[in-house]
């Protein structure tokens, strides 16, 4: 089945033609692209073609070509028209006072260009079906679109950087759209090394509930660290010592009948589960699966703690699950 593409970048006049060439073998493998000359017939037929089964639209142009602009106009119009992302690229140095039809221009220039590419990459990423966690593209839609400017910053970090040392970077090197910004959305996203991939929690977790024929239910995997589990360990438990794996149940044993069940939140300490894979003689990725179905159990209503024989059937359940997905190591 060919590949769904739901992001489009087009090319307007030959500044913009000449940016999307520059750019086009960068991004060709995710977004469809589309090259307009300034003299193309832009009627109606043609736009509705354009946008059939686009969410996100960007569209590169010098604002200064004003037979350019007229062409953004009427995409942008449509666009908005079909609730279609739209964010232009402006490849003029000066300020655009006209009036544009779409919901957030951006300038591009040489400078800039690789660290726009690397943010609509991951924007493209994080509203996939492919990603762990993926965003709602209502989310992206709200912060982009919207009167007031916004500002982005893109970097690249390695485990031994801090938070604070990556803070102060991606604000060093933040670009301002305006003076007066939205002030609505905060969205970090997060790209990292398959070294940290953990994509096959997915795997993981929807086995377990198919195994249990569990449809339509809906859960949170929380990641924190050992000060913020032994904060909540002793809250909650009254125990002073950090742990692994919380759940917090939202369903007591009998469940209401409802569209969607929300069982609740399941918290794990990354350290915890770091350190207990290597005391354990295991992979991250065994532990990290064992905490993650053993914490989903919970919300199901397992628990080992309450006999010997509920413990011999929540630990057997969670080694099947494992087993069945080859995951012993």
């Amino acid at each position: 089945m060919e590949e769904v593409k739901n992001t489009k970048l087009i090319g307007i006049g030959n500044e913009g033609i000449k940016k999307l060439e520059e750019v086009e073998s960068k991004i060709v493998e995710k977004i469809d692209t589309e090259k307009i000359n300034i003299n193309k017939d832009v009627d109606k037929d043609y736009v509705r073609a354009l946008l059939d089964g686009v969410d996100i639209l960007l569209l590169t142009y010098n604002s200064e070509d004003k037979q350019a602009l007229q062409i953004v106009n009427a995409i942008g119009y449509m666009a908005d028209e079909r609730r279609v992302l739209s964010v232009g690229l402006d490849l003029s140095e000066k300020e655009n006072k006209n009036e544009i039809k779409i919901n957030r221009e951006i300038k591009i220039n040489n400078d800039n260009t690789d660290s726009l590419l690397n943010i609509i990459d991951m924007i493209i990423d994080s509203i996939s079906d492919e990603c762990t966690i993926s965003i709602d593209l209502t989310d992206i839609k709200e912060g982009l679109a919207s009167d007031k400017g916004i500002k982005y910053s893109y970097g690249e970090f390695d485990k031994n950087n801090s938070v604070e040392e990556i803070a102060n970077k991606l604000e060093e090197n933040s670009i301002k759209t305006s003076d007066e910004l939205t002030g609505k959305k905060l969205m970090i996203l997060v790209e990292m090394s398959s070294v940290y991939d953990i994509a096959y929690l997915n795997e993981v977790l929807n086995h377990t509930l198919e195994k249990l024929n569990i449809d339509n239910a809906c859960f949170s995997i929380i990641f924190i660290d050992d000060e913020k589990m032994h904060e909540m360990n002793l809250e909650y438990r009254g125990i002073d010592r950090t742990t692994d794996v919380l759940s917090f149940a939202l369903e007591d044993n009998d469940f209401i009948e409802c569209e969607i069940r929300n069982l609740g939140d399941v918290f794990i300490s990354i350290p915890k589960m770091q350190s207990q894979a290597i005391e354990y003689g295991h992979s991250e990725k065994r532990e990290l699966s064992f905490l993650s179905v053993h914490g989903l159990l919970h919300l199901l209503g397992y628990d080992h703690t309450r006999s010997k024989e509920e413990e011999k059937i929540q630990f057997g359940l969670q080694d099947e699950i494992l087993n069945d997905l080859n995951i012993v190591k």
